[in-house]
């Protein structure tokens, strides 16, 4: 499967997402994944650190992560992405990825 770069950023009430785990979930073959980083931002990844992920358009989900590292997070940190981000069927959340243009999707995730 052919994949692309995608890298993006997660905003929750429109502030940086500082940790968590964005996959992007094909119909057929490997999900892609990616850490959440203290900015927002995150990189896919499928087969190899940072390749990106399937051509077309994919339901993403956004979960929490444990700590990693030296940082420990509060328990507020962990707790406060929506249950419904964890589904891929009701997150509402998807990803185009294409071949020929630059994959940078911002998801945009509400508290409420």
């Amino acid at each position: 499967m052919e994949v692309a770069a995608v890298h993006g950023k997660v905003l929750l009430d429109g502030k940086p997402l500082t940790s968590g785990v964005v996959t992007a979930w094909p119909a057929a073959g490997r999900a892609a994944c990616g850490a959440i980083h203290t900015d927002g931002s995150f990189e896919l990844t499928t087969y190899s650190a940072g390749d990106g992920a399937q051509l077309g358009t994919h339901p993403v989900t956004v979960t929490r992560a444990a700590p990693v590292g030296e940082r420990v997070l509060t328990l507020a940190e962990l707790t406060r992405i929506p249950a419904r981000y964890t589904n891929p069927e009701a997150s509402g959340l998807t990803i185009t990825v294409t071949a020929d243009q630059s994959n940078t999707p911002v998801l945009e995730l509400r508290s409420k």
